[in-house]
């Protein structure tokens, strides 16, 4: 069965946000998505061994994602995905409430397409984010700040591929062991109107190894999602869950769009060998997925739904 992400306008608001490429989980000192802090709701975590708790880190990452052919329907023809990705992260403390995230993100998604024409191939984007996250009181923080992307093909009119926008939103610490957040971003889209998007993140360690989250999520690709953490030592953090993405993208041919979405279902391991290393193996499949292709005024070409496939990557980051 189709899981009907694309008709969905409250996943489609949610999963449309991980376009403008907010940083990815463990980077985040805004608060915006719930992944690990240098400073969360108010709270100094422990740092990992080794690491100064709540010092400025320059945050260097990569990854590499396949994803397996899948059929797609009503075509006779299949496709297979490769991602590769870098990003740069820059927290700058301004003082001891007030502090501002950049990440600095590109992305390469490799289409090959088989037993019919090419759509697309090579599609590259690059990514920025700067957001200001101010600390009111131990329990209150806001936030607030600008996104800007810009997504081709090699040799189409990156001119034309720019989208952006702006966020703003609150994060309440309710408990040491609770925290949400609620905000709203507004985002233009390739050939397409903006999207008025809500931002809601959860933050909940149930138990001693155990987290659950709701927030932007970085797999194979930026995304909106939940998932659960378990952490029974150290040096191992495991995680699974869904996450849910959407990318439109200039093509080549003449000035058209291009259009994938999916939700990943993920089970994902993370070793940590030292306080600046992390390295991460991930498996999953993808769901739902649909390839849609428009005219250079937005208006559908064709609109095709694909098979479920296998998705594995692996992904490192450092922290300097």
């Amino acid at each position: 069965m189709k899981m009907n992400i694309g008709k969905s306008a409250g996943v489609l608001a949610l999963a449309g946000l991980s376009l403008m490429c907010l940083p990815a989980r463990g980077q985040d000192v805004t608060g915006v998505q719930t992944g690990e802090t240098a400073q969360q709701e108010g709270e100094q975590p422990a740092a990992p061994p080794g690491q100064t708790a709540g010092g400025p880190h320059l945050t260097i990452g990569g990854g590499l994602s396949y994803q397996s052919e899948a059929d797609i329907h009503n075509t006779g023809e299949n496709f297979s995905l490769t991602r590769f990705d870098l990003l740069l992260g820059v927290p700058i403390p301004l003082n001891d409430a007030l502090e501002l995230t950049t990440m600095f993100r590109y992305g390469l998604d490799s289409y090959a397409f088989h037993d019919g024409p090419d759509p697309w191939h090579n599609i590259h984007t690059f990514s920025g984010t700067a957001i200001l996250h101010y600390q009111l009181d131990p329990r209150f923080s806001i936030y607030g700040g600008a996104l800007l992307r810009v997504s081709a093909e090699s040799g189409a009119d990156f001119d034309e591929a720019f989208s952006g926008g702006g966020l703003a939103g609150v994060n309440y610490k309710f408990t040491d062991n609770f925290s949400a957040g609620l905000g709203l971003a507004i985002v233009s889209q390739i050939e397409d109107d903006p999207l008025v998007l809500p931002l809601i993140t959860i933050d909940w360690r149930f138990a001693d190894a155990w987290r659950a989250k709701v927030g932007f999520l970085d797999v194979a690709t930026m995304g909106y999602g939940g998932m659960v953490e378990f952490q029974p030592m150290d040096q191992w953090l495991f995680d699974f869950g869904i996450q849910f993405h959407k990318a439109r993208f200039r093509i080549e041919t003449a000035d058209d769009v291009g259009q994938e979405e999916a939700a990943i279902l993920f089970a994902q391991a993370t070793f940590r060998p030292s306080s600046i290393v992390d390295l991460s193996g991930f498996v999953g499949v993808a769901v739902g997925g649909n390839l849609r292709l428009e005219d250079s005024s937005g208006d559908r070409i064709t609109d095709h739904d694909y098979d479920a496939a296998a998705v594995i990557g692996l992904k490192a980051k450092f922290r300097l």
